[in-house]
Order: structure tokens, then sequence, then C-alpha cells
């Protein structure tokens, strides 16, 4: 038996080594190669033959990520990659049988996915200001200058409110500011010019409409709807004395790394920086709003086991408050607008993110830097869990690095194919409530909200026959 046993290993031993027989099946690494540079999106994805943009590398990834047998990783070599149309993620994009998708940079090399556009052809306007001819998007809140942040064009003096004006004339309470300078009558579009107040932990940016004389002063005459928000809040609100910044306006155009839009000329302008060359620098101005999203269908259709290790995220805008001005509270919180805003869709007044996710498990973000941002730089929305961040870095970013959850919600889902079970059932025992139905549990938009009136609780429901639990979440 001992001969038997020795002669069976060495057999097995022997198996293993011999090419072409797999004594087990082995787990493989898939990887595949981009390359903003030298890459084609009808090349085969090889290191030799890499494909080019990220998209065309995530649509390949999808063709074989169905029964993996190892990891597959998405490789890119250093470049500029631009995302012009939100990168989409989906549960078809996920790893399988436990293994992941990673994208990567390639051998530590500087990988940029860039929601911007560059801006070239610059022209002297003056000894000072440089312009450039721009039409490809309706506004630029966000300028970067070699890799720098530029400054949109504002005063440098605070200017004290003297009174709250009201028109009697108008629908609303309060119409406008009044202050003691007569200073701002002559500017030129006044209707892109913005004030902005900051008051305790509220920030307040509201559209100027018209400038008119008044006395030895002049009326700012505001938004009505966002001005009568920051007149009326409980805290921290608009009142005589306060101060506030004039901004995007070309008068305010006066120091090095500022730079103003002209709507209606479409023409950008810039005074540089005294080591920045206009005829041979890099500009780019923050185009797409949403990067990236990452997005399961439901709760039990979630987007999992995704990596993305040293990815530079950059240049993501964000474009509302130039179109109805922005008044902030805090945790993100502001005061929504019918006329950009989506009163019906959870998380409607809260400062969006530019990266977002919702409904994942596994998404994980290691040695990426989050930077050039307009809004949240990265979202965790609802239904998010076992996602790790790590050696991560955020810079200028124009919000919350990193936010988790919606305002107001314990538990926000929709309902699909009658997997939320406690929809419609009857509450036997809450904190709050003795008898009833969850709060907004059903509504006409099918979302199901469970929590009491005032906030954080727990609620007994009956189910009202067996079933087989899955998951609770």
């Amino acid at each position: 038996m001992i001969a038997i046993k020795k002669t069976l290993l060495i057999c097995l031993a022997a198996a293993m080594l011999m090419p072409g027989i797999n004594a087990y099946a082995a787990e493989t690494e898939t990887k595949i190669y981009v390359s903003a540079a030298e890459g084609s999106d009808d090349g085969d994805g090889s290191i030799k033959n890499p494909f080019r943009t990220a998209e065309r590398a995530k649509e390949y990834v999808r063709s074989i990520n169905d029964n993996m047998n190892g990891d597959i990783t998405v490789y890119f070599r250093e470049g500029v990659y631009p995302i012009e149309n939100t990168l989409k993620f989906d549960e078809s994009d996920s790893g399988s049988n436990g293994y992941y998708i990673t994208y990567k940079a390639y051998d530590n090399e500087n990988v940029k996915f860039s929601g911007g556009k560059t801006v070239t052809n610059w022209e002297k306007y003056n000894d000072k200001i440089w312009c450039a001819d721009w039409d490809e998007t309706e506004y630029v809140r966000q300028l970067y200058v070699n890799d720098r942040r530029a400054r949109r064009a504002q005063s440098e003096e605070l200017y004290a409110i003297k009174s709250i004006y009201s028109d009697n004339d108008t629908a609303y309470k309060y119409d406008g500011v009044v202050t003691q300078t007569d200073k701002f009558v002559n500017y030129e579009n006044k209707q892109d010019i913005q004030i902005h107040i900051a008051i305790g932990w509220k920030s307040f940016l509201i559209n100027v409409e018209d400038i008119v004389p008044k006395n030895n002063g002049c009326i700012f005459l505001l938004h009505r709807k966002s001005f009568m928000s920051a007149c009326t809040c409980s805290q921290h609100y608009i009142e005589p004395g306060i101060q506030f910044y004039v901004e995007n306006a070309f008068e305010e155009l006066d120091r090095e790394g500022e730079f103003y839009y002209n709507r209606t000329q479409k023409k950008l302008y810039y005074i540089p920086r005294a080591d920045e060359d206009m005829t041979s620098t890099d500009v780019y101005l923050a185009s797409t709003e949403k990067l990236v999203e990452i997005k399961g269908e439901n709760s039990n259709q979630r987007v999992h086991n995704i990596n993305f290790d040293g990815i530079t995220f950059a240049h993501a805008a964000w474009n509302r408050p130039s179109k109805v001005g922005l008044i902030n509270d805090q945790a993100q919180m502001m005061t929504p607008d019918d006329e950009v805003d989506i009163p019906k869709d959870p998380g409607f007044s809260m400062v969006p993110a530019n990266i977002s996710l919702e409904r994942t498990e596994k998404v994980n973000f290691t040695n990426c830097v989050f930077k050039d941002m307009g809004a949240v730089a990265l979202g965790f929305v609802r239904g998010c869990v076992d996602s790790n961040l790590t050696g991560n870095v955020f810079c200028d970013v124009a919000d919350s690095a990193i936010t988790a959850g919606v305002i107001g919600e314990m538990y926000n889902d929709r309902i699909y194919k009658g997997q939320n079970l406690a929809v419609g059932k009857p509450v036997t025992a809450s904190s709050y409530l003795g008898s009833g139905f969850p709060l907004n549990a059903v509504d006409n938009d099918d979302f199901s909200v469970w929590a009491p009136k005032d906030g954080a609780g727990w609620l007994q429901i009956d189910l009202e026959k067996e079933y087989e639990i899955d998951r609770i979440e």
C-alpha cells in the first residue's frame, strides 16, 4: 500500500507539471490596456494594441465578465481621458464569482479622468488681460490654468446692506438690497452678476436681475425666490448690516489668476499669473457635471466588485448655482428651485455628487485623487454597502469630499418586483406610531420611506404571511 501511494503522488505531481494537463482550474487574471495617447477603440485591448477610451474598455469588460475565473484588470496608461458623457456603471459591469474588475493606473502613471474642455487660441485684450472665444458651454464657473484653480472675478471689498428693499408692485415681500455706493449702476451684463453672502454655517449665492440707482447708492434687485428664502429662514438670515461680495462682473476682473466669462460676447477673459505664458499654458474649464455614476437597479441587483486604483478624477462642473443661485444650509442642504430641481426625487434638496454611487456593494477606491470638483466629490447616495476608501486625496472640492445618505431618509428604495415586503403592511408597534402604516410607505411615486415623524426610530411590521427572507437592510 505504501508503494502504491508513493506512485500515485508522483504521477499527480508529474501531471501537474506537464503542458496541456489541468489537474485543477487555475485562477487567471485578464489584463486589458487603454492608452489615451496611442490607443484606438478599434484595437483589441492588448498592451500592443490598446483601447483609447474608458467607455470602450468598460464595454469590452461587459462581454467577458459573466462567468469570471479570475480578476479583470483594466490598465490605463499615462494621459488625460476626457469624460464628455457620464461614465455609467450598472449591474452588468460587476465582477462575478467573487472576482473583481479593477480600473487602475498602469505602473503608477499619471492617469486623469477629466470632465473638462481645453481652451486655446488666447489673445491679448490689453496690457493685463487675455481673452479667448468660447461658445461650447453656457456657463463657466471653474477654470484651471496649468493645473491651478483660477478665481472667478469678484470684488476685493465687502459691501454692507443698508436696508432691505420691497417693491409694492411685485408678489414678493422682499425684492432686493440697498447699498450706500453707486459704483455698480453702470456695470455691464448685470444679469450675470451674483452677490455672495456667508453667515454662520450658511452660504448664499444670489443672482442679480438689475442694479438701479437710489439716492447716493443703488438697489440690487435680486432673484426673488432665492432672496425670499435667504431673508426668511429661521437662522442666519439676510438683514441690514450683513455684508456681501460682488461676483462674476467684468469690472471686478483686476487681479492675477482671475477670470470672467461674458455670455453675451461668448468670450472668456483671464489675467495670467506672473509665471504663466498664455501662448503655451494648459487651460481647462469644467464641463461635465456627473463624471461617474455607479447605480444598481434595486437592492437585489447591486453593482458590485469593482475597484478604482490610482485614478485622478478632475474638472467636474455644477452649473445650477449660475442658473438660479444657491441658498445653502448645513450638511449639503439647499433650498430647491422648481426651475431646475426635481421635487419628486429624494435628495432634490441636497448638493449632488460629481461621482455618485447608489445600490452598490464592494465598490472600492484606492490611491485615487478627487480634485477640481464643482459639487460634492464622492456621494454614497443610498443602498451602498461594504465600500472601502483607502489612501485617497481630496482637494479643490466646492462642497464636501464625501457624503453618505440622503437628508431625511432612514430607508428609501424604489419598489421593484415586490422585493420590499413591508410596503403597505400594517405597523404593529414603533417608537412613534402605535398603529397604522409606515410613514409614506406607499405613494404615487412608489417611494417607501420607513421613518417615524420625529426621525430615527424603529417599526414593527406585520408581514401577514411567511416569507423566505434573503437579506434585511
